[in-house]
């Protein structure tokens, strides 16, 4: 059996071929597992600006992870778009 443990509150996950995507609460990085070991892959994507992501998901056509951010109190919320072969 294998168990992938994450610490710092996983609000979001999305898989595009062998690899898994995670954010994470008040993380500007997206986390890339390998989907099959669910090894750490070492690659991850900082998104600048970024501050609470929480939730995403993949569009397997155009190969992008689109990451819903609830901002701060200052900003309105925003949708990042970020290539899953940015990392």
């Amino acid at each position: 059996m294998i168990v992938l443990c994450i610490l710092g509150g996983v609000m979001g996950m999305a898989v595009l071929g062998d690899k898994l995507y995670f954010v994470c609460r008040e993380s500007t990085v997206i986390k890339i597992y390998n989907a099959n070991t669910l090894s750490p892959l070492g690659r991850d994507i900082r998104v600048e600006g970024m501050k609470d992501p929480v939730d995403m998901v993949v569009c397997r056509d155009d190969r992008q992870l689109y990451v819903a951010d609830w901002g701060d109190q200052s900003k309105e919320h925003c949708i990042w778009r970020v290539s899953a072969t940015g990392g």
